[in-house]
């Protein structure tokens, strides 16, 4: 498997490889790819998964897709 990477990135990634924390390049990928398989949800912040929650629960809307955004972002902002 081949990965192309941005400059910049691969520069980051060849830094916490120097920094001793990983043995090589393929450690890190391994150890990001566990870390997403172990919890692929981790990136939903709490009020975006409250908001998913009151959907799963809630019967169907009246409102439209560009409601239930603008109130999304409404909220996210709020917090």
């Amino acid at each position: 498997m081949n990965i192309s990477l941005p400059d910049e990135m691969k520069a980051r990634v060849e830094e916490r490889v120097k920094s001793g924390v990983y043995a090589d390049v393929s450690d890190y990928v391994r150890d990001l790819i566990r870390d997403d398989l172990s919890d692929p949800d981790r990136w939903i912040s709490p009020n975006i998964a409250s908001i998913i929650e009151d959907g799963e629960e809630s019967e169907d809307s009246e409102k439209t897709l560009e409601q239930i955004f603008a109130e999304a972002k409404s909220q996210y902002r709020s917090s």
